[in-house]
Parts: C-alpha cells; sequence; structure tokens
C-alpha cells in the first residue's frame, strides 16, 4: 500500500484526538534522568504527588539503561548540592545580620533610640528564617546510606528497565550518536561538552522497545533545549524530526512533555480534576533553574545577549555552584567567545571569587594553570590615556631588564650562599614590584601583581636548583600579561 503524505510527515502535523486517547490509553511511560533526579529537589508535597502518579502508571513504566546509568552517576551529587544550597543560604544570612548588627552597633543610642527595639526585633525574625530555612532543608535531607527516594524510584523501576548495549550494538550506535551531533540531527547535538551522546542513546532505545511491544510512548524530560524540543506560543513540543523519525522507524506514535506539561495532560486524561497552580509552579520553576544551569555551561554562545543572560544567571548563582562546575562554566564562557570589557569585569570578579573560596593548596597543578590561564584574557586595558599606558610598558620593561640581569648573575652563581644573596635580593624587588602594581587601580597593574606574587612564592624555597629558578623565571616573563 502507498504512502500517504500525512503518513510520510506523521511527525509534522497535529496528531488526532483519537491519536492522543490512543496514545494515553496504551502507551509505554519513559521518564528522562533529569526527571528521576529532580525528585530530589523538590518539596515533600509536590515529591508525594509525583509518586502517587507514578504509582498509577507503575504497570506501564519503563526506562532506557542509559536514563539509569545517568541517574547513578550523578545521584549523589545531585544530593550534596540540594542540602549545600541551604547550608550557603544559611550562612549568607547569618553574615548580613551579622553585618546589619554591626553597622547598628557603630550608631549611638542618642543617635537611633529605637536602637535596642531593632536589634531585638532583628534577632527574633533572624531565628524565624533560620528555623524555616532548616525545617525545609529537615524535609528535602536524604541520608546516603538510607536514601528513600532512590528505593521508593527503584520501587516503581527496577525491572521496567532496558538491557545495557553488546558491545558491538554499542560501537554502532556510539558511532551513529556523535555523527548526529556532528552533523546537528537530534537529538543530543546540543551537549557539545560530552563525550557520547546519551541522549541519541535513550531515543534509540526507545525506538527498540516501541518496535519490541508494538507500543507508543510518552517521553518525559526536563531538557528543553532544541535538540529535544521546540517551543510555539510559549509551549513545548517533542522536534516533528524526532516524532517523525519515531513513526518511521516503529508505525507507533511517539509523545514529548516537559515535567509540568505531562502533569497537565495527565490530569486531563486520567485524573479529571482541577490542577494544582502550586504544584504546576514548582515543577516548572526547578525545570527552568535547572535548565538555565545547564545552559550557562554550555561552551559558546552565538547570540551576545544569550551570553549577557549566562553571565548574570552565573553570577546570581555562582555562590550555589560547585567549584570545579563554575570554573567550567568560566572556561567555556572565556575560551568560546569575544567577550567586551565589562563581560571581561564580571567574569573576572566571579574568577576571583572562586579563588578566594578553595585554598590553592588543594587545587590540582592542572586546576591551578587552567585558572591562571584565564586571568590574561580577562584583562581590560583601559588606560585613561597614552601617558598610562606608556608607563605600564616602561614598568614591564624594568621587571623584564630585572629578570634578565637575575638570570644571568644566576648563571655564574657557584656558589650555595651567593645563590642565597640573589635570591633574597629578587624576592625584595619583587615585593616592592608587587607594592608598586597594588597601589594602581587599573586591572593589567592588579594582574601583574598577581603574576608577580605567584612568581615570588614559587621562589620562597631559597635551596631549589638555579636551573629551576632560572626556568620559573622565563616562564614568568613568557606570560602573556608581559607582551601587551
Amino acid at each position: 500500500m502507498k504512502e500517504t503524505m500525512r503518513e510520510m510527515f506523521k511527525g509534522y502535523v497535529d496528531y488526532q484526538e483519537q491519536e492522543y486517547k490512543f496514545i494515553w490509553e496504551n502507551a509505554l511511560f519513559v521518564f528522562d534522568t533529569n526527571i528521576l533526579l529532580n525528585f530530589y529537589r523538590y518539596s515533600e508535597e509536590t515529591r508525594k504527588t509525583m509518586f502517587e502518579i507514578l504509582e498509577t502508571l507503575k504497570k506501564r513504566l519503563w526506562i532506557p539503561y542509559q536514563v539509569a546509568f545517568e541517574f547513578y552517576k550523578n545521584r549523589v551529587n545531585v544530593i550534596i548540592n540540594a542540602q549545600k544550597k541551604y547550608k550557603e543560604l544559611a550562612t549568607l544570612m547569618e553574615t548580613s545580620f551579622i553585618d546589619i548588627q554591626n553597622k547598628i552597633n557603630q550608631i549611638k543610642s542618642n543617635q537611633l533610640k529605637c536602637k535596642k527595639d531593632i536589634e531585638e526585633l532583628l534577632e527574633k525574625e533572624n531565628k524565624k528564617l533560620q528555623d524555616l530555612l532548616e525545617k525545609e532543608r529537615k524535609e528535602k535531607e536524604v541520608i546516603l546510606d538510607k536514601d528513600t527516594i532512590e528505593e521508593k524510584i527503584v520501587q516503581f523501576l527496577n525491572i521496567n528497565i532496558g538491557k545495557p548495549f553488546e558491545e558491538e550494538e554499542y560501537q554502532i550506535i556510539k558511532e551513529e550518536g556523535l555523527r548526529r551531533r556532528k552533523e546537528k540531527i537530534p537529538p543530543g547535538y546540543e551537549d557539545t561538552d560530552k563525550e557520547e551522546n546519551g541522549d541519541y542513546y535513550i531515543f534509540y532505545s526507545m525506538i527498540q522497545e516501541s518496535i519490541k511491544k508494538n507500543k507508543p510512548i510518552i517521553f518525559v524530560t526536563d531538557d528543553v533545549k532544541e535538540d529535544w524540543m521546540t517551543k510555539t506560543n510559549g509551549i513545548s513540543r517533542g522536534r516533528s524530526e524526532l516524532l517523525n523519525e519515531f513513526y518511521k522507524k516503529t508505525h507507533n506514535l511517539l509523545l514529548i512533555y516537559t515535567s509540568d506539561g505531562f502533569v497537565n495532560a495527565y490530569n486531563k486524561n486520567f485524573n479529571p480534576k482541577k490542577t494544582d497552580a502550586k504544584l504546576i509552579d514548582e515543577l516548572r520553576n526547578v525545570r527552568k533553574t535547572e535548565s538555565i544551569n545547564t545552559t550557562i555551561s554550555s561552551s559558546s554562545y552565538e547570540n551576545p545577549f544569550l551570553l549577557d543572560f549566562g553571565i548574570k544567571h552565573l553570577m546570581e548563582t555562582s555562590s550555589t555552584l560547585d567549584a570545579n562546575v563554575k570554573l567550567k562554566v568560566i572556561e567555556g564562557m572565556v575560551l568560546n567567545n569575544p567577550l567586551n570589557k565589562f563581560q571581561k569585569m564580571k567574569l573576572k570578579t566571579e574568577l576571583d571569587k572562586l579563588v578566594e573560596t578553595i585554598p590553592l593548596a588543594d587545587l590540582k597543578e592542572e586546576t591551578k594553570d587552567r585558572i591562571n590561564a584565564l586571568y590574561p584574557k580577562l584583562v581590560t586595558f583601559g588606560f585613561h590615556d597614552q601617558l598610562h599606558k606608556r608607563r605600564y610598558d616602561k614598568l614591564v620593561e624594568d621587571i623584564e631588564a630585572f629578570c634578565m640581569e637575575t638570570i644571568s648573575k644566576l648563571k655564574i652563581c657557584r656558589t650555595e650562599e651567593r645563590q642565597q644573596r640573589i635570591m633574597n635580593s629578587i624576592l625584595r624587588e619583587l615585593e616592592i614590584y608587587i607594592e608598586l602594581c597594588e597601589n594602581r587601580m587599573n586591572s593589567p597593574y592588579q594582574l601583574l601583581a598577581q603574576n608577580i606574587k605567584e612568581l615570588r612564592n614559587i621562589l620562597m624555597n631559597n635551596k631549589q636548583e638555579k636551573e629551576f629558578v632560572i626556568k620559573k623565571i622565563k616562564e614568568f616573563c613568557q606570560k602573556e600579561i608581559m607582551a601587551v
């Protein structure tokens, strides 16, 4: 029988009402990794409602092996970060409270007659806020040894899971996933920072399961990037290419929902009552927050306004980001985008905060190198006029001349005593240059001061071999900041 035009482009046209009804009555329900992980981010009330929905769908649930793999791979970090946010917010509130207290204490009582009342009120409200925060933190607290959320998820999905791919099949779909990413064929082509196209593994698995069970599939994901979803009139729906490919290969239909869209559709089909607006708002807020956190991690932004948005969100959420994630975000923005001076200043501020929160001694050499490589690219060389620029250039020339002279002295040095005298002289001179630079407000001077400090810290050990010292001084002279 010849294929009709509608059959040929099934994913591009709206399904008929009877088709929607058939899907909801017969489909397998597949939940993406991000949905399972979001159970750790939901409030107790929302989590309870979502588990109740899963209970009604228990016999029709199924997940690909890749979803379970990603769930267990990311579960611990999600648990830790969920708790970390509360602790960081509590610390921020306490610090702000102490700061306000100190400012009030500086005011004399005769200048502020209600001073005592304000202090008592602040103390009382601060305790209320801390108790409120602690109460919600405990509601979401998950003990890793007794993770009741994981137990509940396993209860629903324990045997409703796909098998891992055999090696031969795995190599074939891995190659296909990477090809699709390269040619921007959905899904998964936006995850360029990942070694494999895990989204394609999920899509491929759903196709195979649909063929095996001869059933349509309802896929629920909070990944709203354009390689899964499109948005029309503010409503997200699955990419037409994906719906079409799924139908062509399985002769079954596919629906793709976000978590909030899914609950609305579920209530319409299974539980015809007024949807809880508070529940939908929380699902939407969790989805948007995690979606933005993913977006700002992407390596490049074709639209400069998106980059501004990404930087703004980074600044708003930086206190809740894991240090490694934050470094990766800043790195991606700096190395893959042309930045204007205001963007550079903002990202440098965030990098400074990151460095301040991590003791350098705790960092691996590779991480230190990554951080040091970013600073020269974040300098905004905004001198007031050419005179200030010439003064900076002259200072750099003086430092370079001093370094070359030091190298010459070290090369002809024959005794440890002589080397120690030279080293002491170097450290004294470096301290002078550091002070000189730190007294200037222009960012090139500040960055130069930081580079000199790094050199000074390396050279603090006078017993180092002179070849090592010469090498480090040469490396310092070759840094990008010295060539401006």
